[in-house]
């Protein structure tokens, strides 16, 4: 059976070691017919001598070079030079199981899906399956929406990493990363492409192991917050569009609205107060569950008080 090519790309911006754990596991794939673009963002040049040294052994790896300046640039660099049929994105620090590309081509080949999902592996001390799906099952872009609305800011929904995407369907609509953001940049295309689905396939086994990053590392706390709110401002306008374009926005009006409010609860408590990772689920649970605005609304009164909110200004937050 012939096997279509599935190009995957890779930013390069993390140290030696995570790429290292990373590029193994791309390349031990039991599904071998792929290409791999490694592409450099500025600063991370360090990790560029190891990615010479993996091209030069497996001609299957392409390095592009020129150290661009986000990873948003990067992603449309490497879908710029893809040749493959299906395209898949992973950050460094993630890593696969061999099965993974198999696993995800074969639910390909069996549906007429345009977006592949798969359940994935949260790394933080230990592994937990971030997401639960009970069975393989294809769904329509309408039912996927419906479950992105009751939790839109989960990363199973937000992230690229556990996703294949049909790269003429990417090149037909000319669809790319911004590259002016400094983070979100993933949820954006997501909401983009979304726009051309008409069915989804559902992957219940975890082949992704994603590890658990600290966007504020360095950062002060307010700034955190300022510049976390900026960021996800983009994703909201995304979010939104892509309810305008398919005639939906008016009909789920007041669960959209609900995504600024919704993250800003649960993102500023994480940032200004230390929680573990298990009390923050819990935290998460109740935070979705309140489906009050006015109760929300309330909540983020108080955690940003005194901070300047630069962000949604269309949204009238009231003590």
């Amino acid at each position: 059976m012939n096997q279509d090519k599935i190009s995957i790309i890779l930013p390069i911006y993390q140290d030696e070691t995570a790429i290292t754990r990373c590029m193994q596991s791309i390349l031990s794939q039991t599904y071998e017919t792929f290409e791999l673009f490694l592409v450099e963002v500025e600063g991370g040049e360090n990790a560029s001598k190891l990615c010479r040294e993996y091209a030069k052994k497996d001609n299957r790896v392409c390095l592009l070079a020129s150290s661009y300046q986000s990873i948003g640039a990067a992603r449309n660099a490497g879908l710029q030079a893809a040749k493959g049929r299906w395209v898949m994105f992973l950050d460094g620090t993630d890593y696969l199981a061999a099965d993974y590309l198999m696993n995800m081509y074969s639910q390909r080949v069996q549906t007429d899906a345009e977006l592949i999902i798969s359940n994935f592996y949260y790394v933080k001390r230990e592994f937990q399956c971030a997401y639960d799906n009970k069975v393989n099952h294809k769904i329509t872009r309408d039912t996927y929406l419906s479950r992105l609305m009751k939790d839109p800011c989960h990363c199973y929904f937000e992230v690229l990493w556990n996703k294949m995407y049909d790269l003429k369907l990417i090149e037909e609509h000319s669809i790319k990363f911004p590259d002016k953001v400094a983070w979100g940049e993933d949820f954006i295309f997501n909401m983009q492409y979304l726009a051309y689905v008409k069915n989804i396939y559902i992957l219940d086994q975890a082949g992704c192991y994603y590890v658990s990053q600290d966007r504020t590392a360095g950062l002060k706390k307010e700034w955190a917050l300022i510049d976390s709110l900026n960021q996800r401002n983009y994703m909201y306008a995304a979010y939104k569009t892509l309810f305008w374009r398919l005639q939906l926005f008016d009909t789920h009006k007041k669960k959209i609205e609900m995504y600024m409010l919704r993250y800003a609860a649960l993102e500023f408590a994480g940032i200004l107060f230390p929680f573990s990772f298990k009390s923050w689920c819990l935290i998460r649970k109740k935070c979705l569950q309140d489906n009050q605005l006015n109760t929300i609304r309330n909540r983020l009164w108080v955690m940003t008080q005194g901070v300047k909110l630069r962000c949604f200004p269309n949204c009238n937050i009231q003590k």
